[in-house]
């Protein structure tokens, strides 16, 4: 019977394990360096047995972005950048630069780290709007610009690439942490109890 309890903690710390195995939610954490307001929120959920992201959505002053399909969608850019490495589809490479690489400032490779844009157009109805996640690479285009965009929301009176006057822009960095999944947190706890207990009564028997 002491050889069973002594296994049960190992058990469930290899249950907590396989819950991290499935699709994890993130939360984006934004901090501004350049005008305003910060982003209200973001969250993604990402799939790294499919390498897929799903919900990926940022709130930013009243609009919500849906940047699920431009992180699935990337083409693989083969990035030269260290950080990058292991990645072999563009999701991966989007992954890596909302998690690991998102304050990557190797600069060899780039001239500033990661970062967002939002921007507000005065033109069409509604307004013109674009959501950007990107790297800031020494040489662009190149194999370490990475950039996704989301969808433009409203109707635009000229091309995104040609507006230069906005009505509202935020520029800032972020970095991405994953949400603890409720059910991995219960077993771990399970398993932390019984080991404590095993080792409480162990002291009371010398």
């Amino acid at each position: 019977m002491r050889h069973s309890t002594g296994v049960i903690p190992v058990l469930l710390a290899f249950g907590a394990l396989s819950a991290l195995a499935t699709p994890i939610d993130y939360t984006i954490n934004f901090s501004l360096t350049q005008d305003g307001p910060v982003p209200a929120s973001g969250s993604f959920s990402y799939d790294s047995s499919t390498s897929t992201f799903a919900n990926f959505d940022v709130l930013w002053d009243g609009y919500t972005f849906d940047l699920t399909s431009a992180a699935n969608s990337l083409a693989f850019t083969s990035p030269t950048d260290p950080c990058y490495s292991g990645s072999t589809t563009g999701a991966q490479e989007v992954f890596q630069l909302m998690t690991v690489c998102s304050s990557d400032n190797n600069p060899t490779y780039d001239s500033a780290p990661p970062f967002f844009e939002s921007n507000v157009y005065p033109y069409g109805s509604p307004n013109y709007t674009v959501f950007i996640f990107g790297t800031t690479a020494t040489a662009n285009p190149g194999p370490n610009q990475i950039d996704i965009y989301v969808p433009a929301e409203g109707t635009s009176g000229c091309p995104p690439d040609t507006c230069y006057t906005y009505s509202a822009q935020a520029v800032g960095n972020f970095a991405s942490n994953p949400v603890p999944e409720p059910g991995s947190c219960a077993v771990t706890l399970i398993g932390l109890c019984l080991v404590m207990r095993k080792r409480i009564a162990a002291g009371f028997r010398h």
